[in-house]
C-alpha cells in the first residue's frame, strides 16, 4: 500500500456517487453499495471483500472523526474500484499506529492493508477520503 495526497490515476465510469445518513446505519449501506458495484466490475469474491471492508472503514472514519455531509462514491478504475469518501471536516486522516490490544485506532491501516493506495485531498468543503483495490492476481 502507498499513501498518496491525491489519486494518480484517472477514473472511468462513476458507478454511485449517493449521500449516506450521519448514522452507523451507513456502514452497511456502504458495505452494500460497494460489493454490489464490484460484483458489477465483475470482481471476484475476496476482492469484493476487499472493497467492502474498506468501504466501512472509510465511512466509520468519517462518522467518528469528520463532520456531516457524508457521501459514497464508487468508481471504475483499472482492473478495480475507487472509493471516496467526502465529509466536511477540513481535518486530514490520521494513520495511527496502536498497540494490539486497542480496541480501536486500525481502520486506516486496515484500508492501507487492503488496497493498492489510499489517500486524501481537501475538497474546499471538506476533505475527500479514498483508496483504490485492484483485482489480485
Amino acid at each position: 500500500m502507498t499513501a498518496a495526497r491525491f489519486p494518480d490515476t484517472a477514473p472511468g465510469r462513476v458507478l454511485l456517487a449517493t449521500a449516506l445518513r450521519w448514522h452507523v446505519d451507513s456502514l452497511a449501506a456502504s458495505r452494500a453499495h460497494t460489493r454490489a458495484a464490484a460484483t458489477e466490475l465483475g470482481l471476484e469474491p475476496r476482492t469484493q471483500r476487499a472493497c467492502a471492508l474498506a468501504a466501512s472503514e472509510l465511512v466509520s472514519n468519517a462518522l467518528e472523526h469528520g463532520s456531516p455531509p457524508l457521501e459514497l462514491r464508487l468508481l471504475e478504475i483499472a482492473s478495480g474500484l475507487r472509493l471516496e469518501v467526502e465529509d466536511a471536516s477540513p481535518k486530514p486522516p490520521t494513520e495511527l499506529h496502536v498497540p494490539a490490544t486497542a480496541a480501536s485506532g486500525r481502520g486506516l491501516s486496515i484500508v492501507g492493508a487492503v488496497s493498492t493506495r489510499w489517500g486524501h485531498y481537501s475538497t474546499g468543503s471538506g476533505k475527500c477520503v479514498w483508496c483504490d483495490i485492484v483485482a489480485s492476481d
